[in-house]
């Protein structure tokens, strides 16, 4: 089987790094084609969001990938929250990924996308980072629409309802 074949066949995380590694003679330390287009760079920089690829996400940045811009409709902050990965979160609104916009499909802020993770996380260990990513975007600024929180859930969870205020979560504060 060929590495282009091989990589359509995959499912996951796996798939995308396997195609942005397998195209094109030269690649980066991180798997990236050193002949990447704009387009290629800017697909690759959701789904280093999405799936927690820290260092991909700061060689993008370091390339100038834009992190306010809306790539097919949303940003790599709607991303990194959906998946609850407080640590790109961090990074991306340290530089100032605006936190307000909404996507073009659900109309939702990344805090919206954050709650909806929480709610569906996509691993049973992502859900306790949620608390830290909706802390950070609302410490940050984020807006909270109450019609946006499932509030039979909401309500049973005081550590969300924290996070919710901008209260600092257990696990933020142990951070250097």
């Amino acid at each position: 089987m060929t590495a282009s074949r091989r990589a359509r066949s995959m499912n996951g995380p796996e798939r995308g790094q396997s195609a942005m590694a397998t195209h094109g003679r030269k690649k980066s330390a991180n798997g990236l084609k050193a002949n990447a287009t704009l387009a290629q760079m800017k697909s690759g920089f959701q789904w280093a969001c999405e799936y927690g690829r820290t260092r991909v996400v700061d060689f993008l940045l370091q390339r100038g990938i834009d992190v306010g811009e809306m790539h097919r409709g949303q940003t790599g902050l709607h991303w990194a929250a959906y998946a609850g990965h407080a640590d790109i979160v961090r990074r991306l609104l340290e530089r100032n990924a605006p936190i307000d916009l909404r996507d073009e499909r659900w109309r939702n802020t990344p805090l919206g996308w954050a709650l909806h993770g929480w709610k569906n996380p996509l691993t049973a260990t992502a859900e306790t980072h949620y608390y830290d990513v909706v802390s950070l975007l609302v410490a940050a600024g984020s807006t909270v629409e109450l019609e946006s929180i499932p509030d039979e859930t909401l309500r049973a969870d005081s550590r969300m309802l924290a996070a919710l205020r901008g209260e600092t979560t257990a696990s933020q504060s142990a951070e250097p």
